[in-house]
């Protein structure tokens, strides 16, 4: 065929054709719904046994929440209140103890004017584990999640704070040990970086931060474990890894 001749053929297209949006079966939620929970035979009864569970669970539970009674100053007087809308104490949840208890619930006995401190913890230990947890962060933030411990000790527990600075100094000379015994041996390198750090902890650190407290007696006032409870338990626990 000419090309005279294909100029003159009315159904030979000239432009192009705009882009059609694709079925709505092949994108958005109905296809990752499709692909995920109805892809086959065993999926699709999987996710409705799945919804079924769910439904039983929420309906029998939700209600409990929906008739919970928050202003009650006792578990008598919570049931009185249900009992008053014509409901039994199973219908309802009391959860007036958590209103009134709910620095308590947090916090434990913890000193009210030092609650800044668990809270500062668990903002160090958020940043400190993030270089472990996120491929994003940079890798020099490791040395951050090395500090967290002995941060979160001081924040937590407080006192002075050359004792927990001495047990960071323990790995220092660890660290030392490796650097200048490994070139000997590897196997010296390990056993120095073993031993030498035992030593300082159980000969010199304790001397050493002594000495420090009398002469700069820097620290936050001690709180014993005792005091220690709720979900502040949770963030001492991740100091002590």
């Amino acid at each position: 065929m000419s090309d005279t001749t294909a100029q003159t053929v009315s159904y030979v297209r000239e432009t192009m054709l705009a882009e059609s949006s694709p079925p709505v079966t092949e994108t958005g939620t109905i296809k990752w719904m499709r692909e995920n929970l109805f892809s086959s035979v065993l999926n699709t009864v999987l996710t409705v046994l799945s919804i079924l569970v769910i439904y039983s669970v929420v309906s029998k539970i939700g209600p409990w929440f929906w008739n919970s009674v928050w202003d009650a100053g006792s578990l008598t007087e919570c049931r009185e209140v249900l009992a008053a809308k014509g409901m039994t104490g199973h219908d309802g949840a009391c959860f007036g103890v958590i209103k009134d208890r709910w620095q308590q619930l947090i916090f434990g006995f913890y000193p009210s004017e030092h609650y800044w401190r668990p809270v500062l913890a668990l903002i160090v230990f958020l940043v400190g584990i993030s270089p472990v947890l996120f491929d994003s962060v940079p890798r020099k933030m490791l040395i951050l999640t090395m500090l967290t411990p002995f941060a979160m000790y001081i924040l937590l527990w407080g006192g002075a704070i050359w004792v927990p600075l001495m047990v960071a100094a323990g790995f220092g000379v660890g660290y030392v040990a490796t650097k200048f015994l490994s070139p000997i041996s590897s196997l010296v390198g390990t056993l120095g970086a073993i031993i030498l750090p035992l030593i300082f902890w159980l000969y010199f650190a304790g001397p050493i931060a002594g000495v420090l407290t009398s002469v700069a007696p820097i620290g936050l006032e001690f709180v014993p474990s005792k005091d220690f409870g709720g979900c502040l338990l949770y963030t001492s626990d991740a100091a002590d890894e």
